[in-house]
């Protein structure tokens, strides 16, 4: 759960949103008008909801908690279809979360089903009095609020007090009916073989490419030369983020972060097993000396699995979600989601602080921060330790004394000196596209993952369905091409 700090810049640029704020008991205060709404072929209003129970998700989508409830809203949804009306209220923390297409990628890569509308400007924040992402706001069929909740466990918070609304509210719930409201899904726009890939690991050894799928819950073995697929593993993934091979090539691993467990798959024979689950989000994995690293996003942890036994544990992070510097079991990480490493250190890229952390290995151990400063702290700016801003990254790959970073929300290549800190653009224009081309004119959408092989750096340009290959003397940009042989 993540609260919105007073003191941060975000608020000085908000304007007052006259009207009254909603507290508990007091009737919901109506959706202003011109904004933005998906998932529904027009805007809802709190008048045309009486009569019904109304679950409010305040949400963002950078935010891992708040992907964590939506399985939860499904859940009552289900139960109580037609009478429980569900709708997301998207109020971004970062800028590059504001366009309404950038939520729309976000609704159909988290298979959101319910209406979401655009809170850019957190009007809709103020008026309910919001501090927190996910804040979930239950209306009663009278219109009147009823209960509020921080953080997940949503289901179980909200299943017994929606009950007792249908329950007592019968009368208006008559009124009302049970005729659902209209909805009108999006659809994902991709003409071709990928959806919302995650991540990509290029093995230059055997010539294959692995990309985690993720938005078809499966993992595409290529070939590097030809583009063709040689492989495709599904069973047991759901949403799969980050990969790692075993030093001899034989094994291949997979974090499968819809369900939140690490798999294995024999990749000569076919076999696979299961190493870990009830682990939370896992995001990225290394594979070094015999052990798994994990960039563990819903902990705000990085954790090392042994191959041999699934044993599972914390290696670095307190757990509490900050940027602060210091032994493995003080520092503080704020949602790791790419990971990678050199001869003596691990390499995070800790999107929600949009900061690059480097884990010293050995004993004793440390965090370090190379680039940013704060939960609040993102912008899209070069320079050093003090002045270099990210956006959310997601992705971070050692390579020739170098970091690659995918700074996922400013639609940005970046690289980073961990001997200096500091962040330089290397590709992409900072506008939201698909562009090929040099260096300064390339366009990115959101690249997620991104690996090193043969002088070429792979990139899983996530919300363009896509795998991106960049020149690493200068910067030149292609679009990889899949063959699927169908």
């Amino acid at each position: 759960m993540r609260r919105l700090r007073l003191v941060t810049a975000l608020l000085v640029a908000l304007a007052w949103v006259p009207g009254i704020i909603a507290a508990k008991g007091g009737l919901a205060p109506e959706f202003p008008a011109g904004l933005d709404w998906l998932n529904t072929p027009r805007p809802y209003t709190m008048q045309e909801l009486r009569g019904k129970v109304v679950l409010l998700d305040f949400w963002t989508f950078a935010c891992v908690n708040c992907m964590h409830v939506l399985p939860d809203l499904h859940r009552l949804e289900l139960k109580y279809p037609g009478r429980l009306v569900v709708l997301g209220v998207h109020s971004a923390k970062f800028s590059g979360e504001q366009s309404t297409q950038k939520i729309r990628s976000a609704v159909l890569r988290y298979q959101v089903t319910h209406p979401v509308l655009n809170d850019r400007e957190l009007k809709v924040w103020r008026l309910f009095d919001v501090h927190a992402w996910p804040t979930l706001v239950l209306i009663g069929p009278d219109g009147r609020i009823v209960k509020r909740h921080e953080g997940e466990g949503v289901f179980v918070a909200m299943d017994k007090a929606i009950a007792a609304l249908l329950d007592g509210g019968k009368k208006a719930a008559k009124a009302a009916g049970t005729t659902p409201m209209p909805v009108k899904l999006e659809k994902v726009e991709s003409k071709g073989l990928l959806r919302f890939p995650g991540k990509v690991l290029a093995d230059a050894k055997s010539g294959r490419l692995f990309v985690a799928d993720s938005g078809h819950d499966r993992v595409l073995v290529i070939d590097l030369k030809s583009g063709a697929v040689l492989k495709v593993l599904a069973q047991g993934l759901k949403d799969p983020q980050g990969m790692a091979l075993s030093a001899d090539g034989s094994r291949f691993y997979v974090a499968s972060t819809g369900n939140h467990s690490v798999l294995e798959f024999v990749l000569g024979s076919g076999a696979q097993r299961l190493l870990a689950d009830s682990l939370n989000s896992p995001w990225d994995l290394v594979a070094k000396d015999n052990k798994l690293y994990i960039a563990m996003a819903g902990d705000h942890q990085i954790w090392s699995l042994d191959p041999e036994d699934g044993e599972a544990q914390p290696y670095a992070g307190s757990g509490a979600e900050a940027i602060l510097d210091g032994s493995l079991e003080t520092a503080k990480l704020a949602q790791p989601s790419g990971l990678s490493q050199d001869a003596g250190h691990l390499y995070s890229a800790d999107s929600e602080s949009s900061s690059i952390r480097r884990i010293s290995l050995g004993d004793p151990g440390a965090v370090e921060t190379l680039v940013g400063k704060g939960l609040f702290d993102f912008g899209d700016v070069e320079g050093d330790r003090t002045q270099a801003r990210l956006q959310h990254p997601l992705g971070v790959h050692f390579h020739g004394g170098l970091l690659y970073v995918a700074d996922s929300y400013n639609n940005r290549i970046k690289i980073v000196d961990p001997d200096q800190g500091g962040a330089q653009n290397f590709a992409g224009d900072g506008k939201a596209g698909l562009k090929d081309g040099a260096a300064s004119v390339a366009r990115f959408d959101e690249p997620g993952g991104l690996w090193v092989a043969d002088g070429k750096l792979y990139v899983a340009d996530t919300n363009n369905h896509a795998i991106r290959v960049l020149d690493l003397a200068n910067g030149r940009t292609k679009t990889f091409r899949i063959q699927s042989g169908e």
